[in-house]
Formats: C-alpha cells, sequence, structure tokens
C-alpha cells in the first residue's frame, strides 16, 4: 500500500490529503465542513440494485441525477447529483461489497474513488490507519477501537458463526480477544526504565518476565492445565511487547482466548507494525 493509504474493515483508500475526522467501525469522514467527504461501506448477500438504495436514501425528497461511471477495482460504480448532494455508490459483484460516498458539488477529489479497493472476501484483513498496520485472519472482526494521544488501542474478537463478534453470555465464556496497542513517544514513556519494567506496570495482571529476551522484546505465554481448563475465567494468555526500531514507538499484541490460537498470533504479531506516513 502507499503511504497514507487508510484500510480499515475490509475496504481500503487513500484520503488524497482529507484530514481523518471520524472514523467508525464501518464509515469514516474526511475533511471538514463544505469539503468534508463522508464513506460507508458494507457486505451485503444476494442481487444488489443501486437505483433501489437510492431510493431508500433519498425517500420522498429530490430525485437525484443517475449515472453510470466506469468500473474501477472491481466494483460497479453509479454516481448521483443533486443541487445540494453528490456522491457515488460502488458495489463489488465478488464480494457484495458496497461502499457509499456523499460529498457536495466539487467536494471530492478525482483520485479517491479510483483508490478504493475490497479487501473483504480474502483470508486475511489489512489494517492501517494512522502510522500502524496489521493484517489479521479474516475470522478476527474489530470490537472497538480507540486513538487518544500517545496511545492507539484496537480490539478484536473471533466471529461466531454469523460472521459476527461472538458476545458472551451472562455467565458464560468470554469470546477469544486480541488487543493492538501502541504507545509513543518511547523515549519519554520508558525514562528510565527497562521495557520489561515499564510494561508491567501497564500490564499488571499479567505475568511478564523481568527481563526482556535477547531480541528485546518481553513475552509471555500462559497455557492452563487440560484440568483448569474446563473451569470458568480460565484462559491462554499470551503477550508480545516491543520497542519498534527508529519510529520512538512501543507496539504490543495481546491475546486471550480459550485456545492458544498459535498460528494467527505468530501471523499477526509478524505483521503488526509500524508504516511510514504520508507525510513521512
Amino acid at each position: 500500500m502507499t503511504p497514507g493509504t487508510l484500510a480499515w474493515n475490509g475496504i481500503s483508500f487513500h484520503p488524497c490529503g482529507l484530514p481523518l475526522r471520524r472514523l467508525d467501525p464501518d464509515s469514516a469522514v474526511l475533511g471538514d465542513g463544505a469539503d468534508a467527504v463522508q464513506l460507508r461501506w458494507k457486505r451485503l448477500s444476494g442481487p444488489f440494485r443501486p437505483e433501489r438504495h437510492l431510493k431508500r436514501l433519498f425517500g420522498r425528497g429530490a430525485r437525484p441525477e443517475i449515472h453510470e461511471g466506469s468500473p474501477a477495482n472491481g466494483f460497479h460504480c453509479v454516481y448521483f447529483e443533486t443541487p445540494d448532494l453528490c456522491g457515488s455508490v460502488l458495489h463489488h459483484p465478488g464480494s457484495g461489497m458496497v461502499v457509499e460516498l456523499q460529498h457536495a458539488p466539487g467536494a471530492l477529489p478525482e483520485s479517491l474513488i479510483p483508490s478504493i479497493k475490497d479487501h473483504s472476501a480474502g483470508d486475511t484483513v489489512p489494517w492501517r490507519v494512522f502510522d500502524i498496520a496489521a493484517r489479521l485472519p479474516a475470522r478476527w472482526l474489530l470490537r472497538s477501537s480507540a486513538f487518544r494521544p500517545g496511545h492507539f488501542k484496537l480490539v478484536f474478537e473471533v466471529v461466531g458463526r454469523r460472521r459476527v463478534p461472538e458476545s458472551p453470555k451472562k455467565g458464560g465464556r468470554r469470546p477469544a480477544e486480541v488487543r493492538l496497542e501502541r504507545f509513543a513517544p518511547a523515549d519519554a514513556l520508558l525514562g528510565k526504565k527497562t521495557l520489561a519494567e515499564w510494561a508491567s506496570g501497564i500490564w499488571k495482571k499479567e505475568p511478564l518476565p523481568d527481563e526482556a529476551d535477547d531480541d528485546g522484546a518481553v513475552r509471555w505465554d500462559v497455557r492452563p492445565s487440560l484440568l483448569r481448563r474446563m473451569m470458568p475465567g480460565t484462559a491462554f494468555r499470551r503477550g508480545v511487547v516491543h520497542l519498534s526500531q527508529g519510529h520512538n514507538a512501543i507496539l504490543a499484541t495481546l491475546l486471550r482466548g480459550r485456545k492458544p490460537f498459535d498460528d494467527d498470533f505468530s501471523r499477526i504479531t509478524e505483521n503488526y507494525g509500524i508504516v511510514p506516513t504520508e507525510e513521512g
């Protein structure tokens, strides 16, 4: 992916210089005021008719002018326009992904739509926002995210049979969880502490080692016995915390679940890192 590309929950696109102002699981807002562009996306099953979608969107209001656009990256594209609102509806027949854009007349950068790509049908899904990037097996779906100055956190859960995150029933088992975290600036956070000392103050309930491994990473791996696995609240707990060389950041990958997810955990940790931003 080119620097500045945003990959989020099944699609990727380039903001084309517009600042990211809001990011929800299935929507994003780029830019401010009259220059704002809103994107929404969802994966649907069965046939899709853009005209019917637009009829629901506008209801009994002004009927937009509609015309076909050129296909791009597997998407079929329909443009719509009213005196006050313009937009596009993209549909990928192979995956069922639908992407809707809304913006004021003249506010859409020409290269934004051609940059939109669908990643929802693969075995793995890329995630890239600000300066962090990851690639997770498709069965891990986003549960929550938080981006605060100095601390980013993404939380994923294993999907259930309906391809939605599993929700624990009252008194039931917690679903498997992966957390990806980024802390910065590392030098200010660590001060005179070692990485292991700092990490022990952040994840106080985890059995962290006193020292980092030879490669500089702090790792833990709790594997309960067969007998203890039958007890409620018992789970495999794994974690890797390391300094991202040359980026003054600390990255952490944590997993908790009724299974160890060895392959998934290895793939996630290997593909989680810092990437260049458009400015950098």
